[in-house]
């Protein structure tokens, strides 16, 4: 009978932190494909909106919308790695007040690229489990967050 309950006891005991493993698992996978799939769509927003103000395909009124549609989806905050961010917002306060020069314009686009590509980059690495991340992907990835975080000068002349 002691032998049957020791059994029983790591069996009951072995499905119960199964059981917990697999929960913590599923809500993790959840989480990131939550956050990938708003990504992606946060992404596309950026791309079309920034398509239309570097194209000049809108209506005058509609610039005000689209600016400050952008701004908005951008971090505000005055921290060392959101400077990326704050050059794209006063790019389009620029923009906004009617400077469609060419030299802003390029800039603006070159900015919205490395906003894209670092999240790109970003998401692409969190959804590879730590130990199967190659080397390349954290190093692309340290070299894009320089441009991010200001570190680097944004030059079109390195983008074209």
């Amino acid at each position: 009978m002691n032998l049957l309950e020791t059994i029983f006891t790591a069996t009951v005991s072995a499905a119960v932190i199964a059981a917990i493993i697999n929960t913590l698992s599923n809500d993790k996978n959840q989480k990131l494909k939550y956050i990938t799939e708003e990504r992606a769509k946060w992404r596309a927003d950026i791309k079309m909106s920034a398509s239309k103000i570097y194209s000049g395909d809108f209506e005058s009124k509609e610039l005000k919308t689209l600016t400050t549609h952008l701004m908005l989806s951008l971090n505000p905050l005055y921290n060392t790695d959101e400077t990326l961010d704050r050059t794209i917002i006063n790019l389009l306060k620029k923009i906004e007040s009617g400077d469609r020069d060419e030299e802003v314009l390029r800039q603006f686009r070159t900015c919205i690229g490395i906003l894209l590509k670092y999240d790109w980059e970003r998401s692409k690495n969190e959804a590879i489990p730590w130990y199967r991340r190659p080397l390349d992907y954290t190093i692309k990835t340290k070299y894009l967050l320089h441009y991010y975080s200001g570190k680097e000068k944004f030059k079109n002349e390195e983008i074209e």
